[in-house]
């Protein structure tokens, strides 16, 4: 599928195949579910940073707590979108992802800015990473 801006690669249905997927076509972004048989769309996330993928990835979910939020971003997680979200917010996601920049569904960003003021991540950090200072700004 082929808009002149965006070009469809892939669509997997399964955790382990979207991995294998992106890995082998190596999109500038990859749209993931959060919630996908086999493994999750963080695990996916984290498996791709580790095998050094640049391809940045843009998480959906139904979830909007805080604690995914912050799970997707110290995955590697460029993107956190809820899906009831506009089509218009998915496309600036999109391309804000494929910029390098952070997209977090506007609707969840004082939650997300609010649970890193009060403390630790799901990891349990003390401080936060590198990567949810790059959230904040």
């Amino acid at each position: 599928m082929e808009n002149g801006e965006f070009q469809l690669l892939a669509v997997e249905a399964e955790g382990t195949l979207a991995l294998a997927s992106i890995l082998k076509h190596q999109p500038d972004v990859a749209l993931i579910d959060v919630q996908m048989h086999g493994m999750t769309g963080i695990e996916v996330t984290r498996k791709l940073k580790e095998a050094g993928s640049p391809t940045a990835v843009v998480l959906l979910s139904l979830h909007s707590q805080t604690s995914f939020v912050q799970a997707a971003v110290a995955a590697g997680a460029c993107g956190y979108l809820r899906k009831k979200d506009s089509t218009a917010l998915l496309f600036e996601a999109i391309r804000t992802a494929a910029t390098g920049r952070v997209f977090i569904s506007p609707m969840l960003g004082r939650s997300v800015i609010d649970g890193l003021r009060r403390g630790p991540s799901l990891e349990g950090q003390s401080e936060i990473t590198p990567r949810q200072r790059d959230v904040v700004r």
